[in-house]
Parts: structure tokens; C-alpha cells; sequence
């Protein structure tokens, strides 16, 4: 049998690749049907070509030394991809018969991408060697700008950070913990151990709110200290592409930059696909890393021969977003920290949908946000938000306390890394010197009015989240306030901990105790469905949508928003109407309308 030679053999593994890319293209593009910006289509357009070529090429290499012919490179190839998908059918639960269906698919195609590939080397052999080496010159071009365009577009949504980085004279004020967990609750956060360690040696903030329900929003309010009218970020691009939102602006008050300028070292260990530097979260911080985007990357190539093997064998290894690697990071992070002051910023993801996912893989946000689960019933983990989301599915009492259980479970097992945090600090005499700020996003809504999940209404229970403030020092004991406190008073009263005075910032330090309680916070900014402003103030909760209709709430009297007021309570709603601030660029025109113009809806 006369030996092939290496060129042969893989210029046979890259043919086979490449048609093997080509069939995990389209699978790729048809599960990513909101990629929201054109880097980010080209990247999982070409990004199994790249994938498919890293492995296939050496493995024919190998076959092909193996057995001495070039047809083994190709069939070794084809081989392993056909395997991989079948094996990722079997993982992902099909019956008996439909196995064998995509079985056969799978070895009619398998068969012909092997025999195209082989046709296809053999024709190339044939081409005068001018011409040859022209084609794979072109080929080896085509792959590495391919290889170039998804590193420049997609490598950066790992990290970031625009400084400053600490330089001069270390500053006098404490270290700085700011603790966020996504989707927590206020009133789920006071039965977590980890919170009642921090509130027994702290201050606790029990009205306080934020002013968006969902993440990029009120996250870009802490870090700016301006409400979402203000600040301006995560407003919608598109009406087909959900992670096309607006950025952070450039130029408003930062909390790290801030922190940063004045001497510390500023780091943020996230997650959540809304919080990397593309949506500009990462203003102001000198390092930066989103660990849930490894996640979404892996999901990104899901249809691609090594992560379909890897899902089956070692799914363990694969990246995760879990509350266990975001301590793991940041306690690698506190043991290079050094001894100069630090600003350390980390956001846990776990309680987001889908609940019940806390096996060590990775919650997939963004493919939960437009998930539309097949069978119906409930599963574990519960992918089915998005289902429940359009009303197609509808579960009954005891399916409800089962889907509000999983969200409790997740939160026990972030609470629990939580708890080993703060071990960890105390184990490394970092405790006593570090200031702790505990707080969320948003909350969850689970049929209060009607709805699960966060991002569609205005209502307290995606708005009420928890604030705990924990100075460095001694434990003083527990203190608690009930003064209305927001969002946009994070920030001023981190740097109060800091011992920064810097004026300016729109909301107030809450360690002076002066906030007041006659104070107003815009609300605004939904992620689903039509858009809704409003107001909070103590007493009264408005919202007005997009199309007038108009609510208001007593919330002395009915602190669970069940009776529209809007009829009966003709000063305050004539009040609270002037404060309402109408959302910036696509939602200017929703300005308020008169009274009498309004179409109230009782």
C-alpha cells in the first residue's frame, strides 16, 4: 500500500473539516438567534470552521500516520463528528426511535461528507502546484482573518477595565468588598446566613430600592449614581435583538474611577452576559473579568465535535458561572492583592433563571432569556422561564412553590459561597480591614401580579432589594434604618467608607442618617414588554406605560399593590404625575400626557 504523504493526509483532514464546519454553521446560527451586533454573528459564523480545523487537522494527521492511506483522514474525522452528535441526541434525552432516525441521517451524511472530502483532496492533487499552493495560501489567509476577527471582537467581553490603576501613595481608607446577587430578593435575602452574619455587625437598609428591574440598568445607577433617565444605559436597539441595549455613555461619574483616583487598586470578578465591557460596566475599574462568559462561549459552540464530546465526558470541565468559581477567583484575587487598599467588586448570578442549575454547570442567561421549552411540565434545572414569560405555559399551586423552591435553593447555594468569603477574609486578617457592601440588582416576581421573573413590571417585588453596610473596624452590633434609601446612594456612600469627599453625585451618603423620608426616585427602563415609567415615593407608588394607562398605590395601606388608586386619589396622583421623567431617546415621546388625556385604566 503506498504511503500517503502529510500534505495529503491534511490537506483530507482540513476538506473534512470544513464541511463538517459548514453543517455546524448552520445548526450554530439557527440556535443563536440573537447574536445583537454584526461582530457577533460573524464570530459564530466562522467560529466552527476554526474549532472544527484545531482538532480535525491533527487527529487526521494522525490517523492517517496510523494507517499509511489519506482515505483514514477523512473518515477519522467525519467519524468523531457524526459521533459527537449522536451522543449529544442520546445526552439530550431523545426517544428510542428518533435515535435511530438521526443515527441514520447522521451515517448518510457522514458517508457523503467523507466521500466529498476525498473527491475533493484528490482533485486538488490534481491542480498544478502553482495553483495549489495559490488555494491553500488563499485558505490559510481566510483562517486566520476569521481567527483575527473573533478574537477582536469577542476576546474582549472576558475582561476589561479603563483604569486608572493604583499609583502614588496608598490611600488611608479601608479595604472595600461591594457584594451584588442577581435577581435577590429583600425579603429572601434576610434568611440567608451569610446576610445575617454581615447585618449583626453592620447597618441595614430595609426600604431600599432600586430603580430598573432588571440588571444592566440598575447596575449602571450604582456605578453612576444616576437614575436610568439619567444614565441612559440599557435602552433597546432593536426590536428583534435582545442583547442589543445601550452602553454605559462615557463620561458620567464613576464609582471606580473615582475610587481608582484616589489610590485603589479596583478589580471586578462578574457575571451575567449584561455586565462586560461592551455595555461599558467596566468604567473606571483597572481589571476586569466576566467568568460567565466563558459559559456563553461554550454555549455559542455547542454544535461543534469538542464540546459535544465534552459534554459527555467531561462536563465538569467545562467553564462555569457558579457562586463556588466566583469565590475560587476572588480568593486568588485577594492573595495577590497585596497590602495597599482595595476596591473589590463581585456579582453572583446563581438565583437568575433558570432555577435549580447548581451542578457545577454554567447558567446560559442568554439562551434562558429567549428559551421556549418543548415539553411541558415542569424540569429540573427549569429552563421554562421563557415559556411561563409568554403565558404558554401555566403551572398550577404546587408547580409554583416547586419553581419559588428551586429559586431558594439556588440562593442557599450563593449564600453558602458567600459564607466562605467571608471566612476566607476573616482567615486572612483581612476582615477587620475590609468595609462590606451587600446589595442586588433587582428582585424576583413570582405571580405576586401575575408574572415570574424580573424585567416586565414595576411593582416592589422586583424593585425591593437588600442593602447592608458593614464598616471596616471593630463590629459595632446591628443597626437598622427604615428611611427610603435607592439605588443611586451606593456610590456616595461607598466613598464615605473610603473617606472620599467628592460632591456632585446625585444620590446621598446613607451613613450620615440625613436621607430623609420625603424623598422621590424615578422608576423606568423595562427589558420585556411595553414600557412603563413612574415614581416611588414612602407613601405612594405611580406607574404610567407607554400607551397611558396609569396606576397608583397607597403603599401604607397597601404595601402589596393590589388597588389601582389612580380613581379615587385625585391631589397625590396630581403630584406624584409632575414628578415622572419620561425615558431618554426611544421612549422621549412618551412624555405625559394631560389628565384628562390619559385614558386611566381603573
Amino acid at each position: 500500500m503506498t504511503r500517503s504523504s502529510p500534505g495529503r493526509v491534511l490537506a483530507a483532514s482540513f476538506v473534512a473539516a470544513a464541511l463538517a464546519a459548514a453543517v455546524d454553521t448552520v445548526l450554530t446560527l439557527g440556535s443563536n438567534p440573537d447574536p445583537a451586533s454584526a461582530s457577533l454573528r460573524l464570530g459564530l459564523a466562522v467560529s466552527p470552521l476554526l474549532v472544527e480545523t484545531a482538532w480535525a487537522c491533527p487527529a487526521g494527521l494522525i490517523a492517517g500516520w496510523l494507517s499509511g492511506g489519506g482515505r483514514a483522514a477523512p473518515a477519522t474525522v467525519v467519524s468523531l463528528w457524526a459521533l459527537g452528535i449522536l451522543l449529544d441526541a442520546w445526552r439530550a434525552g431523545q426517544s428510542v426511535l428518533a435515535l435511530a432516525i438521526i443515527a441514520l441521517v447522521v451515517a448518510l451524511g457522514g458517508l457523503a461528507l467523507g466521500r466529498l472530502a476525498i473527491d475533493a483532496t484528490a482533485a486538488m492533487a490534481r491542480l498544478p502546484a502553482a495553483r495549489r499552493h495559490l488555494l491553500w495560501t488563499a485558505a490559510g489567509l481566510a483562517l486566520f482573518a476569521s481567527a483575527s476577527s473573533v478574537t477582536r471582537s469577542g476576546l474582549h467581553i472576558f475582561g476589561g477595565g479603563t483604569g486608572p490603576c493604583a499609583s502614588g501613595a496608598a490611600p488611608a481608607g479601608p479595604n472595600i468588598l461591594l457584594v451584588s446577587v442577581d435577581a435577590l430578593r429583600a425579603d429572601t435575602a434576610r434568611r440567608m446566613r451569610s446576610y445575617q452574619r454581615l447585618a449583626a455587625a453592620g447597618i441595614e437598609y430595609t426600604e431600599h430600592f432600586t430603580s430598573s428591574p432588571w440588571t444592566l440598568p440598575s447596575i449602571a445607577s450604582l456605578m453612576t449614581g444616576l437614575p436610568p433617565d439619567l444614565h441612559g444605559a440599557g435602552l433597546s436597539l432593536s426590536a428583534h435583538a435582545l442583547l442589543a441595549k445601550t452602553p454605559v455613555p462615557v463620561g458620567l461619574p464613576s464609582l471606580a474611577r473615582t475610587l481608582g483616583t484616589n489610590g485603589y487598586r479596583t478589580h471586578a470578578i462578574v457575571t451575567n452576559p449584561f455586565l462586560t465591557s461592551r455595555y461599558g460596566v467596566d468604567e473606571g475599574f483597572c481589571s476586569f473579568e466576566n467568568v460567565t462568559m466563558g459559559g456563553e462561549l461554550v454555549r455559542g459552540l455547542a454544535h461543534t465535535t469538542p464540546m459535544r464530546l465534552a459534554r459527555i465526558l467531561a462536563p465538569r470541565a467545562l467553564p462555569s458561572d457558579r457562586a463556588s468559581t466566583v469565590r475560587a477567583h476572588a480568593e486568588r484575587w485577594l492573595a495577590t492583592a497585596g497590602d495597599r487598599p482595595f476596591f473589590l467588586w463581585l456579582h453572583f448570578l446563581d438565583p437568575h433563571a433558570p432555577y435549580g442549575d447548581r451542578d457545577g454547570d454554567s447558567t446560559s442567561l442568554t439562551l434562558d432569556l429567549m428559551a421556549f421549552q418543548q415539553e411541558p411540565g415542569l424540569m429540573v434545572p427549569f429552563h421554562g422561564v421563557g415559556l411561563l414569560r409568554a403565558g404558554e405555559y401555566r403551572p398550577g399551586p404546587d408547580e409554583r412553590r416547586r419553581i419559588a423552591g428551586l429559586y431558594q435553593q439556588d440562593v442557599d447555594f450563593a449564600d453558602q459561597e458567600i459564607g466562605r468569603l467571608l471566612d476566607f477574609l476573616a482567615g486572612r486578617d483581612l476582615a477587620r480591614r475590609t468595609a462590606v457592601v451587600f446589595t442586588a440588582d433587582h428582585g424576583e416576581e413570582f405571580w405576586e401580579h401575575g408574572g415570574v421573573e424580573h424585567g416586565r413590571t414595576l411593582y416592589d417585588e422586583v424593585l425591593h432589594i437588600p442593602l447592608l453596610v458593614v464598616p471596616a473596624g471593630e463590629p459595632r452590633g446591628a443597626a437598622s434604618r427604615g428611611e427610603p434609601s435607592n439605588v443611586v446612594d451606593v456610590a456616595p456612600t461607598i466613598l464615605a467608607l473610603a473617606g472620599i469627599e467628592e460632591p456632585g453625585w446625585r444620590g446621598v451618603d446613607l451613613l450620615t442618617g440625613l436621607a430623609g423620608s420625603e424623598r422621590a426616585f424615578n422608576l423606568g427602563n423595562l427589558l420585556f414588554g411595553e414600557e412603563w415609567t413612574g415614581v416611588r415615593t414612602a407613601h405612594l407608588k405611580y406607574m404610567r406605560s407607554e400607551h397611558g394607562e396609569e396606576r397608583l398605590f397607597d403603599l401604607i395601606a397597601d404595601p402589596g399593590e393590589q388597588v389601582n388608586q389612580v380613581g379615587s386619589m385625585h391631589e397625590a396622583l396630581a403630584a406624584v404625575r409632575a414628578l415622572v421623567r419620561p425615558m431618554p431617546a426611544v421612549r422621549a415621546d412618551l412624555a405625559l400626557a394631560p389628565a384628562a388625556a390619559t385614558g386611566a385604566k381603573q
